[in-house]
């Protein structure tokens, strides 16, 4: 019976630790990045943490683009915008 429960472990194991690593990994890619742009733009520096995470989480999947963007002069080129 352990031999089953030992198998069975190891491959959920196997199956949930590259989805697990792969969240991990977003989520301080999400939270190094919130940190950098309230660095590089004035604004963003004054706007609430998780409205940051909104935006960046918007831009990285294309689904919210419009709704929020940066107000340094590089965001507010229309060609940049349009790539």
């Amino acid at each position: 019976m352990s031999a089953k429960r030992t198998t069975l472990a190891r491959r959920l194991t196997l199956i949930l630790l590259p989805q697990f690593l792969l969240t991990l990994v977003l989520i301080v890619y999400l939270v190094v990045s919130a940190f950098i742009f309230r660095w590089l733009d004035s604004d963003l520096a004054t706007e609430n943490f998780f409205n940051i995470i909104l935006f960046e989480f918007g831009t990285l999947t294309t689904i919210g683009k419009e709704t929020c963007t940066g107000s340094s002069p590089i965001n507010k080129n229309k060609y940049l915008n349009v790539l």
